[in-house]
């Protein structure tokens, strides 16, 4: 069921009319219940005309089966909105670019959006966005967007501009001004005069690590200045984190996992993990090197030496020479050795050079009943769920899936055992077993 928030009118304008200033990646948000909700995040749109526009976005499933759709209109706080077809986005532990074609809107309009993903673990959605519809022989309809390219002391300014048919100037105003009652000017840019929405970008160095800057694109025509919502990026940032689910979870150990984005600046990431819900004490895993890139990488670490039946929580952590960041606490609970499970996989939870004709198998500590297995165990990647066939061998307890054709080459795949699959004494899984690999060069 989609959760519904209410906000009161003046929380409203103020995200409305305030910039927000996050790190690195322009203010771009997620929300998501820990553990193993969908992380969603808008993405500017895009093919913007006077009654037409593609808009889009990312999902991360997080391990569970999850659709995602688009949630649009007028109204800013999209407390009244229009929704886009789900679309299935899979199962895996990677963000999957989502798009969807949205028509029969008006010329001349701000429209707002964002995405929206649901699966068993809950519901998310992305920051609301906007953009404007063409009107032609109007002034330009601009749409500032995220920054990109974030690093120690630069940053690259990106906006959206549509000429409205006339000829048509644009350049990006910024500065530290929250408001840019006073700003800088970047050089003006053609953007010709058609009717349809122009990227443009303009790269800034020599910023201050750790400052706030403000932005907005600006344009110009025969018929008027157009300027865009402020923005903010944030250069050298802290870390960006987010905690993603366990996998490989036995009786006495699991892989945690989570990502990373160092946000320009050397990082190094970790674990925290322990008995403790609220993580008030706890272990640490040993520190791994991220760099200094600008975008989101996988981080993981595997636990051995727990308690079987046990729940524990866990978090991902990051700290760079601006500050640290912590994720969201997850929780998973190992198997007790009396219940029935995954005993084993080939290929292993995190191999890598994997041969593109492997065959997959999962090992069970008991007998499973093979009706249980149809359609159970699914191995998707990005290009999605993959075509194969289940067998099943009742000597060694071991469930085979075959690949209908080669994996593709250098490829991360998520394999998930659903839970619906049981044993001869009708015990089933207790949650879906997942685990993952990476193919090799071929």
């Amino acid at each position: 069921m989609r959760r519904v928030t209410f906000f009161p009118l003046l929380s409203l304008l103020l995200i409305f009319l305030l910039p927000s200033c996050g790190g690195g990646g322009g203010g771009e948000v997620s929300t998501s219940t820990p553990s193993s909700a969908p992380i969603t995040t808008s993405v500017a749109a895009t093919s913007i005309t006077e009654n037409s526009v593609t808009l889009n976005g990312t999902v991360n499933p997080n391990g569970l089966t999850t659709q995602a759709w688009f949630e649009y209109g007028t109204d800013p706080g999209l407390q009244a909105y229009a929704s886009t077809p789900g679309q299935d986005v899979g199962n895996g532990l990677v963000a999957r670019s989502v798009t969807t074609n949205v028509g029969v809107l008006a010329p001349g309009t701000t429209y707002y959006f964002r995405i929206c993903a649901e699966s068993s673990g809950g519901y998310s959605e992305g920051q609301i966005t906007w953009f404007t519809t063409a009107s032609p022989g109007s002034a330009p309809a601009v749409t500032t967007v995220s920054a990109t390219s974030v690093g120690a002391t630069g940053a690259t300014l990106n906006g959206s501009v549509i000429p409205n048919g006339l000829a048509t100037d644009a350049w990006f105003e910024w500065g530290m001004d929250p408001t840019l009652a006073s700003f800088s000017t970047t050089g003006t840019q053609s953007v010709g005069s058609g009717t349809t929405s122009q990227a443009i970008d303009q790269p800034l160095s020599g910023l201050a690590t750790g400052t706030p800057y403000y932005y907005r694109v600006a344009a110009r025509n025969g018929a008027g200045t157009s300027k865009g919502h402020i923005q903010c990026v944030v250069p050298g940032a802290a870390p960006a984190v987010t905690t993603l689910t366990a996998t490989g979870v036995g009786t006495t150990g699991a892989t945690l996992n989570g990502s990373v984005n160092p946000n320009g600046l050397t990082t190094d990431a970790w674990f925290e993990w322990g008995s403790s819900a609220d993580l008030v004490t706890f272990d640490t895993t040993p520190a791994q090197a991220v760099g200094a890139g600008t975008d989101f990488l996988p981080v993981m670490a595997t636990l051995s030496g727990l308690i079987p039946g046990t729940p524990y929580y866990y978090r991902v952590a990051a700290s760079n020479s601006t500050g640290t960041a912590k994720g969201a606490i997850a929780r998973f609970t190992t198997a007790s050795p009396l219940i029935f499970g995954v005993v084993s996989t080939s290929p292993a939870n995190n191999a890598t050079d994997v041969p593109l004709d492997v065959r997959i198998t999962v090992t069970f500590n008991e007998d499973v009943e093979p009706a249980t297995l149809v359609d159970a165990i699914a191995v998707s990647s990005v290009a999605g769920n993959l075509p194969g066939v289940i067998s099943y061998n009742a000597t060694t307890r071991t469930a085979t899936f075959t690949p209908s054709s080669p994996l593709a080459p250098l490829t991360d795949h998520t394999v998930t055992v659903a839970a619906k699959v049981k044993s001869v004494s009708t015990e089933r899984l207790s949650t879906p077993y997942v685990f993952g690999f990476r193919t090799g060069a071929g």
